[in-house]
């Protein structure tokens, strides 16, 4: 089977994959065609990334002395507590 008739067999059956815009995004939700909905397709669907709140707490709670003992370095530092 040729490429196109692939495609061809892929758009006639509602196979294919489509990338749809997405509207008003606000943290964890995502608005489409009027209707708000949970983005599960980004890393951040729990909204914290774009959440200004937890971020000002965070680094207002990050100080010198505590900076390297509460988080350490790199993406496998944890405390062995």
């Amino acid at each position: 089977m040729k490429y196109t008739e692939k495609l061809a067999h892929l758009v006639d059956t509602g196979s294919i994959r489509q990338f749809r815009p997405l509207n008003g995004r606000s943290l964890a939700k995502v608005c489409y065609k009027d209707t708000v909905m949970l983005n599960m397709t980004s890393n951040d669907y729990l909204g914290i990334a774009g959440n200004a709140r937890l971020h000002k707490k965070f680094y207002d709670g990050l100080s010198e002395s505590n900076l390297l003992e509460n988080f350490g370095l790199g993406a496998a530092s944890s405390a062995g507590r």
